[in-house]
């Protein structure tokens, strides 16, 4: 091998660890340890010990049948977890909530009893509803929980005929009318309260999307329901985190913590911070 051929393979490796740098650079760039959300007067902070990677698309797992019961109790738990969290972040970025509206059926109503205890059928007249009270309250905002009835009775242990049955629970950012909400409902029972007399709102509201609410017989189904006028919690990630922080005067109150292990980010810390 003569010079020249010495001259080019150099080229060539200098070339590549270039390449390698550069590359390296612009995935460090894509990388974050660190996730702020902050819904409402409220800042979550997850600090996290392995690198996440952003854009990458999570890997879809092959679905497994006849999973072990406690794999499927923590796939529950988990998902249960998940969607409670949803709930307080939408409740607190929306603290103009003033109502606390429960809806029940009237079975006297219903010549079939069975379908106050179907889902797909309660929340076709849910929705129905829904169009009524906006049609009736301009510029009405609300989140919706339907709680799932136990199929047995609680004091006998005995089985329902039709299994439970459904109702739902609504904050509204209005002061409505118990006698004008029951025409719009139509369907039963009404009971409002004030939102003044109930501590941690979201808490309040996500407390009725029980276990029973991820039976197997509601896979797939919506748990909750919101208007699209709400505010969303916003999200911020990496280096923007700690110049968000650092941007409050005072700065934020931490209100809780905990540290747990993740199979994929390895140690995370959770800190709570609530904005004077």
């Amino acid at each position: 091998m003569d010079n020249k051929d010495n001259e080019r393979l150099e080229r060539g490796r200098l070339k590549y660890l270039e390449y390698i740098k550069k590359a390296k650079e612009k995935r460090s760039k894509g990388t974050y340890k660190t996730k702020l959300i902050i819904s409402g007067s409220f800042i979550e902070e997850y600090i996290y010990q392995n690198e996440i990677i952003l854009g990458r698309k999570a890997v879809r797992r092959k679905k497994r049948k006849n999973k072990p019961k406690e794999e499927q109790t923590e796939m529950r738990s988990g998902a249960l977890r998940r969607t409670r969290m949803t709930i307080m972040r939408l409740v607190n970025s929306n603290p103009d909530f003033i109502t606390f509206l429960t809806l029940t059926f009237d079975e006297n109503k219903f010549e079939n009893k069975k379908d106050i205890t179907e889902f797909e059928k309660c929340n076709y007249l849910f929705m129905t509803f829904i169009q009524r009270l906006k049609y009736n309250f301009l510029g009405i905002k609300y989140l919706a929980v339907p709680e799932f009835q136990g199929d047995y009775y609680f004091r006998t242990n005995i089985k329902k005929e039709f299994g439970g049955a459904i109702h739902y629970h609504l904050l509204l950012n209005q002061i409505v009318d118990t006698k004008k909400i029951e025409k719009v409902w139509r369907h039963g029972f009404v009971k409002i309260n004030k939102i003044k007399s109930i501590n941690n709102v979201g808490l309040y509201v996500s407390k009725y999307l029980s276990k029973e609410s991820f039976n197997r017989k509601y896979f797939g189904k919506k748990k909750f329901f919101y208007s699209r006028n709400l505010n969303r919690p916003q999200e911020f990630k990496g280096q923007e985190c700690e110049e968000m922080l650092m941007g409050y005067s005072p700065p934020p109150e931490k209100v809780y913590e905990k540290e747990f292990s993740n199979k994929y980010r390895g140690e995370v810390m959770v800190n709570i911070y609530q904005i004077k």
